[in-house]
């Protein structure tokens, strides 16, 4: 998985159209919604990606609403690279970190405010292909399908509180989990 993300990254940034004319940079905006589909459930997930366009590239930084396995937004760095003239189809990749949110399933301290959950920053990626479709001069439909990868882990602090002469004990139990899913995307470029 690593190999193939950073082979297609690289092969990316590389193969911008050198004989293209001399453009400026644009500001490009994608913005959509779409399913999440993994081994035990799929969905609902909203993305934003906003950056500089420049010939048949587009580079910048995305975030999203990512609710598969726990509740989390990925912020990452991605690329998007036209494979054709006419800006019809293009690949994408994009890398970053997934931020889990804490919420009541894992709150900082429980009841007693001994025990909680510590939660962990993790990777996340996704890898892909689009197509767009004009809707005016200034705004294009697009789909997208791709390979997604989030991190998700956590420690869970538990201390019990025992009567009497033994004293109470502390255990830390670390979780982490990698979802792999299909990710299918549909939003509008500006």
């Amino acid at each position: 998985m690593k190999k193939l993300f950073i082979s297609l990254v690289i092969t990316v940034l590389l193969t911008n159209n050198i004989n293209a004319q001399k453009a400026k940079w644009q500001f490009t905006s994608l913005n959509s919604f779409g399913m999440l589909a993994g081994a035990n459930q799929s969905v609902f997930t909203m993305q934003s990606f906003n950056g500089f366009s420049k010939n048949l590239c587009v580079h910048g930084l995305g975030f999203a609403f990512d609710n598969y396995g726990s509740n989390s937004s990925p912020i990452f760095l991605g690329t998007k690279k036209y494979i054709t003239n006419t800006k019809k189809i293009f690949v994408f990749a994009d890398a970053g970190v997934n931020i889990p949110w804490r919420t009541s399933s894992f709150p900082k301290t429980n009841a007693n405010s001994t025990s909680g959950y510590d939660l962990y920053v993790k990777p996340y990626a996704e890898i892909g292909i689009g197509i767009t479709t004009p809707i005016n001069k200034e705004a294009k439909f697009f789909t997208q399908l791709g390979y997604s990868y989030k991190g998700f882990g956590y420690t869970s602090r538990n201390e019990w509180l025992w009567v009497g002469p033994a004293p109470s004990q502390t255990q830390d139990v670390e979780y982490n989990f990698e979802y792999r899913r299909i990710a299918l995307r549909l939003g509008v470029v500006f």
